[in-house]
């Protein structure tokens, strides 16, 4: 079974380093982007991609928890 990340800030520089990185490794891992901003361009370069609210504002923590559990609930459903 591949390595799953989730990588938030995915629109920043430094998300999109890491995705990049990610996706670039032997590790072939399944590279779960996260950014609050529709347009970010790390949302595209993802396996799968969610909208979260910005890091300070109320309900990131529960949108980053609901994002792990859909992410968990939809692999290990998978083949």
């Amino acid at each position: 079974m591949k390595p799953k990340v989730l990588v938030t800030g995915a629109g920043l520089v430094l998300g999109q380093g890491i995705i990049r990185s990610l996706k670039w490794s032997s590790l072939e891992p399944v590279v779960i982007c996260a950014d609050p901003v529709d347009y970010s361009a790390g949302l595209f370069w993802g396996d799968r991609a969610y909208r979260t609210p910005f890091a300070n504002q109320d309900g990131y923590i529960a949108r980053i928890e609901e994002i792990l559990e859909m992410v968990r609930d939809r692999l290990a459903a998978s083949p």
